[in-house]
């Protein structure tokens, strides 16, 4: 993948610290990161234990300044910076709603061989 790798950094991060904060507190805590491959692109499944995402909270997930969480716990910008940068980086961040419990799924395409990466 041809990227900016602070960039990715920060999606990956954000990603995470949604979910350590989600699943605190449940007693059944895990983060799971997949990657798969094929000829077009790298998608990368971020999944955690917490369950699925509903309603508006999902219709709303990327939008600026939008969180479920506490006052003064989060900005609501993590989600829609990431969203960005994977835009940026010719790629899609979404939530994925056939998953039984709270996944993204991080898209973003594979250089080919025959073009050099910048």
């Amino acid at each position: 993948v041809n990227c900016r790798s602070t960039e990715l950094s920060q999606v990956f991060y954000n990603l995470f610290s949604n979910s350590i904060d989600a699943i605190k507190d449940l007693p059944d805590r895990w983060i799971k990161v997949s990657i798969i491959a094929d000829e077009k692109n790298l998608l990368i499944r971020f999944a955690d234990s917490g369950g699925p995402l509903e309603g508006e909270h999902v219709e709303k997930l990327m939008d600026p300044f939008y969180t479920t969480k506490e006052v003064g716990k989060g900005s609501g910008l993590g989600l829609s910076i990431s969203y960005s940068i994977a835009k940026s980086h010719g790629g899609i961040l979404q939530y994925d709603y056939k998953a039984r419990t709270t996944t993204f799924l991080l898209t973003l395409p594979r250089v080919r061989e025959n073009t050099k990466a910048s």
